[in-house]
């Protein structure tokens, strides 16, 4: 079930795994960026699904702006519905993963270790989010 598209990010509903997921392309405008994480995160008040795969590594990096803004409204969702889970697939070595790093020590310092993860390999984020299923 798609959720939003736009020419920089796709994200849709994959019922098979029960999770939003996300394909993120290119620089993706900050209006653009924060459209598609709030459709993420209506859809998921509106559904089971409290787990996100997403796939940043073809995408640029992110304001500070919009980093702080990913911050606010997850740690908001995460308080509001209890439980949520985001496995990010990404190179390992990458200005964007190391930027998506600082969001993912803000989110482990405030929630703990299983609630974020980065992966090289979309199976072992598969494997991650089976494993600490919050989605029941």
């Amino acid at each position: 079930m798609n959720i939003y598209e736009h020419r920089n990010v796709f994200v849709y509903y994959d019922s098979e795994l029960e999770a939003v997921c996300q394909t993120w392309q290119g620089f993706c405008p900050g209006l653009i960026f924060r459209d598609a994480v709030q459709h993420t995160l209506e859809f998921m008040k509106n559904s089971s699904s409290r787990s996100i795969l997403s796939d940043i590594t073809e995408q640029r990096v992110v304001s500070p702006f919009d980093q702080e803004y990913a911050d606010v409204i997850f740690s908001d969702f995460i308080r509001e519905f209890s439980l949520a889970q985001i496995a990010f697939i990404s190179r390992e070595k990458s200005v964007v993963r190391a930027c998506a790093g600082r969001f993912e020590r803000l989110v482990k310092k405030k929630f703990g270790p299983d609630t974020i993860n980065f992966f090289t390999k979309t199976s072992d984020a598969l494997y991650w989010l089976s494993v600490n299923e919050v989605n029941n």
